[in-house]
């Protein structure tokens, strides 16, 4: 498996100790981070990679959907972002609890509606995935009765084959449920799309792209 070292890289450089992150474009602070933390995560022996995604996109929130999603990017309000409470969900068939990876509370620009964004990272495939993500959905929309935009990034090396992007419930003649999700899957991206980006997310997962220079056909 590939490092994810360039995330903490990215980290570390990038933040001076105990400052309020800011926007580009606003200046207008929306968060508080501690370099410390991420220089603990940057020594680890063990690396969490679930946690460095969660403070790589927590940090560089706004330049993820720059990167990946300039046309909801255009529309979010940036000083709106509000990081909601730890969310916790029970698989009731199984009794396993399950955490949200990282939902934001955004408005949109100019307006006085608001939306949930909830960013999920996956290092492995898995089947049913799908499903909890559906679920995942399901349970915030319930909560906190909000529009949701589901995004999952996909950090495993193999399988390259496409991961889901949606859970359906259908009969042969009927489709009860379908629920959509954005997928970044890292491993069908290739790196040299992202080498001249001036944004920190594209040098931190860079990484975990593709690495050949000629790719006829990725295999399944």
């Amino acid at each position: 498996m590939r490092s994810l070292l360039p995330i903490n890289s990215v980290l570390a450089s990038r933040l001076p100790r105990q400052r309020f992150y800011q926007d580009r474009r606003s200046q207008h602070p929306t968060r508080l981070y501690n370099q410390e933390s991420f220089q603990e995560s940057a020594s680890t022996s063990m690396i969490d990679h679930d946690r460095l995604f969660k403070e790589l996109l927590s940090t560089f929130f706004l330049e993820f959907f720059e990167l990946f999603f300039p046309t909801v990017f255009q529309y979010l309000e940036p000083d709106s972002l509000v990081p909601m409470d730890k969310e916790l969900f029970t698989d009731v068939t199984s009794g396993e609890k399950y955490e949200a990876d990282l939902v934001m509370k955004a408005q949109a620009r100019g307006q006085s509606s608001h939306f949930l964004v909830h960013v999920e990272h996956q290092s492995s495939s898995q089947s049913n995935f799908n499903r909890r993500m559906f679920r995942y959905f399901a349970r915030l929309h319930e909560t906190h009765a909000l529009p949701v935009y589901p995004i999952v990034i996909f950090s495993h090396d193999s399988p390259r084959r496409p991961e889901s992007d949606s859970y359906r419930v259908e009969f042969p003649n009927f489709v009860v449920l379908e629920f959509n999700y954005r997928v970044i899957q890292l491993n069908r991206l290739q790196w040299q799309d992202f080498a001249n980006q001036p944004n920190p997310i594209a040098s931190a997962l860079m990484a975990k792209m593709q690495m050949e220079w000629n790719v006829k056909s990725v295999p399944v």
